[in-house]
This record gives C-alpha cells, sequence and structure tokens, in this order.
C-alpha cells in the first residue's frame, strides 16, 4: 500500500489494468440462512434503511412516499412527517445518514435541505445544504461522522452545464464551516438525458449495459471510500486530503454470455415499466427501454456496476456488491477495508440487497418474485476475530 498526499488537487484515477495483485477472497459471510427476524408488512419499494439503536429501524418507501419508524420487537409502525412543503414536512426521501447521538439525518433532494429526526420519530430541524463554490445547486450530504460533521460531495454541475470535476468537502452544520478535501472526476460527464412524460429525466451512465466507474462512500471517521473500477481496488481519501491507495482485488473475469446478455434487457425492460404499489400511493415514470445491441456489452462482467448501492459498516469496511452471472443462485458482496484489501465474503440469496450492517446485525431487502413486494429481514452478525 502506498499513501499520497493530494489536498485540494484532482485525484488521477488509474487507467492501466494489470493482473490480478491479490488471491485471497477473505473469511465467508452466509446469510443465506433463515434470518433472526423478518418484518410481516411488505414495502413496495425501500429506498433507505438506518437502524436506530438495537430495536428500531428507520424505512423509506419511496413509491408510497412514507418515511416509517419500525419497532422490531413488535413490528409497530409511525410515520415520520409528512411530505409537504411547510415546516417540519419533508419533499422527497433522498438519504438516511446517521445522525450524532444516535438520531437520524434525512437528506431531502426537493428542499435541498437534511433533517434530524430524533430517536422518537419526530423531526426537529432542518438546515440548508451547504453551498459549493462555483455549483448553484450546492453540495449533497453523503455520509456523517460521530460528531455530526458531514461529508459533501459536489453537485458537479456549474452555470453551463457539468463540470470535468466534483469536490469532496468536510462540512460542520453548527457552525457551517466547509473544508474542501479533494477533487474526483465527475460521474455526471457521462449522464444522459433520456425523454420522458413531463420533460427529461437524467439517467445515470452513458447508456452503456453494464457499465462500472468509480463510486464515493463516506466512512463513518469522516473519510471516504473511493472504489475504482479499473483497477479493482478501494482508496480512501481521509480528513486531512491525504490518500492511501488500496490493493488491486482479484475478481473472475467472466465472459458475458447470451444469457447475461437477455438479463439485462430483461431489467431494463422492468425498469422502463410502471410499478404499482400497495396503496396506490406512488407513482412511478415510464422511461423508454433503451435499445442495446450485443456488440455495446463489454466483453466480460465488471466487478461492480455504476448504480450499485455499497455501504460501510462500524469498522469503516466497504460491501460491494459483485456482478453475478445470469442463473446465480447466490448474491456476493465484497468486504474491504478502504485503502487496504478484501477481508471478507458475504453471500446471500440472489436478488438480495444490502441495506444496513451493525455491529451485530446485517439488514436485507428479499424481493417477493410473484408480487414484486419487498420485505426487511435480520441476520446476526457474527465477528471473528
Amino acid at each position: 500500500m502506498r499513501s499520497h498526499a493530494h489536498p485540494f488537487l484532482l485525484l488521477l484515477v488509474l487507467s492501466a489494468v494489470g493482473p490480478s495483485l491479490v488471491s485471497a477472497q477473505g473469511q465467508r459471510v452466509d446469510l443465506t440462512q433463515a434470518p433472526t427476524l423478518r418484518l410481516h408488512v411488505p414495502f413496495s419499494r425501500v429506498g433507505d434503511l438506518l437502524p436506530i439503536g438495537e430495536e428500531q429501524l428507520l424505512v423509506t418507501d419511496v413509491l408510497e412516499r412514507e418515511l416509517l419508524l419500525i419497532n422490531l420487537e413488535t413490528q409497530s409502525r409511525v410515520a415520520v412527517g409528512n411530505q409537504g412543503g411547510g415546516p417540519g414536512e419533508w419533499r422527497n426521501l433522498s438519504r438516511l445518514l446517521r445522525g450524532p447521538a444516535g438520531s437520524a439525518i434525512l437528506v431531502d433532494a426537493g428542499k435541498r435541505a437534511i433533517h434530524q429526526i430524533s430517536t422518537d420519530g419526530r423531526l426537529r430541524s432542518s438546515i440548508p445544504w451547504p453551498v459549493v463554490p462555483g455549483e448553484p445547486v450546492g453540495g449533497v450530504p453523503i455520509g456523517a461522522d460521530a460528531q455530526g460533521a458531514m461529508v459533501v460531495r459536489g453537485s458537479g454541475f456549474g452555470e453551463t452545464g457539468p463540470l470535468d470535476s466534483v469536490q469532496l468537502s468536510r462540512w460542520e452544520p453548527a457552525t457551517g464551516l466547509l473544508i474542501p478535501l479533494a477533487s474526483v472526476p465527475n460521474p455526471a460527464r457521462s449522464d444522459k438525458a433520456v425523454a420522458a412524460s413531463g420533460g427529461l429525466v437524467l439517467r445515470r451512465g452513458s447508456g452503456r449495459p453494464m457499465e462500472s466507474r468509480e463510486l464515493l462512500v463516506a466512512l463513518p471517521d469522516g473519510g471516504v471510500a473511493r472504489i475504482l473500477p479499473a483497477p479493482f481496488r478501494v482508496d480512501k481519501l481521509d480528513t486531512r486530503g491525504m490518500v492511501k491507495i488500496g490493493d488491486e482485488l482479484d475478481f473472475q473475469r467472466v465472459p458475458v454470455s447470451r444469457a447475461d446478455r437477455q438479463a439485462w434487457r430483461d431489467g431494463q425492460e422492468r425498469q422502463s415499466t410502471s410499478v404499482g404499489s400497495i396503496n396506490g400511493g406512488g407513482q412511478a415514470v415510464r422511461l423508454p427501454a433503451p435499445s442495446i445491441r450485443d456488440e455495446d456489452f463489454p466483453a466480460t462482467l465488471p466487478p461492480f456496476l455504476a448504480n450499485a448501492r455499497v455501504i460501510s459498516d462500524p469498522e469503516g469496511r466497504v460491501w460491494i456488491p459483485r456482478v453475478m452471472p445470469a442463473g446465480s443462485r447466490v448474491q456476493d458482496w465484497d468486504v474491504v477495508v478502504p485503502g487496504a484489501g478484501r477481508v471478507e465474503v458475504a453471500e446471500a440469496g440472489i436478488g438480495s440487497v444490502l441495506m444496513a450492517v451493525t455491529s451485530s446485525a446485517i439488514f436485507l431487502v428479499r424481493v417477493d418474485e410473484a408480487t414484486g413486494l419487498q420485505y426487511v429481514e435480520k441476520h446476526r452478525r457474527s465477528r471473528k476475530r
């Protein structure tokens, strides 16, 4: 591992792809067994999930437009706030982040604000997003540390369009202080606008199938993990702007098969179709299904996708969902120490989505194939020393 200082400078992404350097796969984490708890009432579409203490969960259902506080023992549900533009209301359920002293933070893109949620499920205060110089949209909070300071990513859009780079900063909401950490390549440069009812919708990525590109994940110590696909590795940017380069991670380069291409097309078709909901309260926009040629696909499956949901655990490790070949019965996650290497590989039934990891539990969402409804499961987490 190598350490480099890049304060306030553009961090360069290495593009050369060499042979695999790390062969150890790490210990296995088996999530294929029955969970210790399964919530009986399903969700239409879980957007985010955040454990509050040992016995409560905050869950956003983006299709039903609900923010719910759930008691795991009784499975009772309490609505947190309401959708609206007034005080004490939220407009968009963009993201849930862990706040100080056991509280939670709701990132609201509609209001360009953050809302603090107390442990009893009340919206306490709202603070506007910080202003990032040269970016009229402002900065987007992507994580918070134990002291309440946040990692903020610039929107990547200037006055005239996408910028070449995105600024990462450390923001202290209590004082308003915004400290630049580094600049990274702007993924929005490859975003593609597609026609939809009511105007244009920005589809993440260039439109190429199975696209993989750099992802950013905030860490509990205030640092940022930079997950790179080529070479596949996880670097760490700390709160001083120092970068620790991670080991190159080995992965099996599986040729993209006909079944893989068809599975991808089927998935795109499902995403382009309007989705129903439990209570009929949600709305979905129908996007045109893209036309994808065989030659548009990569030769081999990438390690992860551009829209992958990557999370960090309390120890500061990141869990990266791998791209699985069509017909796989399990979904794998690489558990990686940023700035170092892989330490574990987790596996669950195919179609599972990893939502949160605490010191004692792992939370998954599983989809009922017959109904399309989603169920939250809790698995016991055992740590091997």
